[in-house]
């Protein structure tokens, strides 16, 4: 059941997550709280973390933290591939996204640090797209940037074609992307959602 602080929390919740049998929400004040089932996914927030969290992603196997700070804490007392978190992203982060099997992290500069297991590509960022990313999202095992001037890029696992962006895209204003299971999202900056890779499946 939703934890009880959280139910009397003054602060807004700014963040919210549905996993697999486990959900989160983080509000304002930095504070991240959990529940649902411990069986498949322990999640241990660092003494200094928690009140200090700025974003979080999760995937069915782990939560990932992003502080205020800009550094990449994965809520973990496991080692594993996703806790091998690249040095040169520790302190200017902006933004973090996981994939099934690889983690990614945009830094101040624009640019996409990938890390875990390169499953279909995932972690083959292009090289093109760095130092122009303001956004990026992960799906099952692709990911999905959006850039300064609007493009929207995919890569990684393309069997749904999930990452075959519609050329139509680039005539459109794009401001918000998201990135499902086997598909990605688009918002306009009129309010319209485009979008493509295997539809029906969230």
């Amino acid at each position: 059941s939703i934890p009880v602080e959280l139910k009397t929390n003054t602060s807004p919740i700014k963040q919210i997550s549905a996993g697999y049998q486990v959900s989160l929400a983080l509000t304002e004040s930095g504070k991240l709280y959990n529940w649902g089932s411990t069986y498949l996914l322990s999640i241990v927030i660092p003494e200094g973390v928690q009140g200090n969290i700025a974003q979080f992603d999760d995937n069915p196997n782990i939560v990932i933290a992003l502080t205020k700070d800009g550094e990449v804490v994965p809520l973990t007392n496991s080692t594993n591939s996703y806790t091998a978190v690249p040095e040169e992203v520790q302190g200017n982060t902006v933004a973090i996204a996981l994939s099934d099997e690889s983690a990614a992290a945009l830094t101040e500069d624009g640019r996409v640090h990938t890390w875990g297991n390169n499953v279909y590509g995932s972690m083959n960022v292009p090289e093109e797209i760095q130092g122009h990313v303001t956004a990026i999202e992960g799906g099952r095992y692709h990911f999905t940037a959006l850039m300064d001037d609007g493009e929207v890029i995919s890569w990684g696992d393309n069997t749904h074609g999930q990452a075959s962006v519609p050329a139509s895209f680039n005539e459109k204003e794009i401001v918000t992307v998201y990135a499902g299971f086997y598909q990605n999202y688009a918002v306009t900056v009129d309010g319209d959602v485009e979008t493509w890779g295997l539809k029906g499946y969230v």
